[in-house]
């Protein structure tokens, strides 16, 4: 090959692989285009998707039929090939839940979820709700959601229960300063005061639920003092009090801590249903004898079925439902996967 052909062959071969350098450089740079433009596609769907989300809590109050289509295509809206966004979801969420939504009053700061500062009458017709930190106990009336009456409470106070019947609330107390704590029995229909026993040396009263013939008011006292003539225990007392005259019946001391005044009564009103925040305990009320215990981290729901077989707790840690036969406490069932 002469000089002048080696050259062009070289000459070509260098085009060539310049040729292929660019087009490989032409592609790198669609694929970027494209890749950059899918972002921001993705970008847009995901703001698209969340404005919608955004628009769909705005009017949940107002119109929750257009909050639940609107958190539909918040959802619909979602990049493809991607979970819809949490906003999303908590948008339909809040939407459905606003679909049943009978009504909404304001509660104040009344703790809801361990069944102290609020609760339905027996009979369903009432409602009350109680702000510790604004003193007040309020009931409102469920057909038309309008509050019936206010009860000032003058101490801070640690729950209300209403009575079997419905016709009383019953309340606790936590003492201010030298004050003393109370118990007080208050008129579901009137908002008046009834009763009103005062516990000397005790640091708070807790009412818990009445026994099931309603004739006998449940009363935790957590044991920080020498309290109401009795001695100092580690956990507090648990006193029984009539239901007519807020006079002790009965009652008993205990070393363990009762969690968050948790009791459920045994249907034939002569043991009841403790939780200590480690075990779960069915105990005598006449005597305070532990019957049969087992285990259990804090559970903050307890229930007895009506026929008293089966005793029902829910742990916070588990987010389970635990069912025990109520004789022995043995496990009987599991029920898991509950929300938080």
């Amino acid at each position: 090959m002469c000089i002048r052909d080696r050259a062009s062959a070289e000459a070509e071969a260098a085009a060539s692989a310049e040729a292929v350098a660019n087009a490989e450089e032409a592609n790198a740079q669609r694929e970027a285009a494209v890749a950059e433009a899918k972002r921001a596609d993705t970008q847009a769907a995901l703001a698209r998707s969340r404005e919608l989300a955004a628009s769909a809590i705005n009017v949940r109050d107002s119109d929750p039929e257009l909050s639940i289509l609107l958190a539909l295509q918040s959802i619909d809206a979602a990049p493809p090939g991607e979970e819809p966004s949490f906003e999303s979801l908590v948008a339909l969420r809040e939407a459905t839940h606003a679909m049943n939504l009978v009504a909404r009053v304001n509660i104040g700061d009344a703790d809801c979820l361990d069944g102290h500062g609020c609760a339905l009458s027996p009979n369903g017709d009432h409602y009350l709700s109680l702000s510790p930190s604004q003193g007040i106990l309020r009931l409102y009336d469920t057909q038309f959601w309008e509050s019936a009456w206010t009860y000032e409470t003058e101490q801070e106070s640690t729950g209300a229960k209403f009575a079997r019947d419905g016709r009383r609330i019953g309340l606790g107390y936590i003492s201010e300063g030298d004050g003393v704590p109370w118990v007080d029995v208050v008129d579901s229909t009137s908002g008046e005061l009834l009763m009103r026993r005062a516990f000397e040396g005790c640091a708070e009263t807790q009412v818990l639920p009445q026994s099931p013939d309603g004739t006998v008011w449940a009363v935790w006292i957590p044991s920080e003092t020498e309290c109401a003539g009795e001695a100092e225990t580690d956990g507090g007392r648990l006193i029984l009090l009539d239901s007519e005259t807020l006079d002790t019946v009965g009652g008993f001391e205990t070393d363990d801590e009762l969690w968050d005044g948790l009791i459920a009564w045994h249907p034939d009103g002569e043991r009841i249903l403790l939780s200590t925040g480690d075990d779960l305990k069915l105990d005598e009320v006449s005597s305070g004898r532990v019957e049969v215990s087992a285990p259990l981290d804090k559970a903050f729901k307890l229930a007895i079925s009506p026929d008293g077989s089966l005793a029902a707790a829910v742990a916070a840690a588990d987010k389970a439902v635990w069912l025990f036969d109520t004789e022995t406490l043995t496990q009987r069932d599991l029920l898991t996967g509950l929300p938080d």
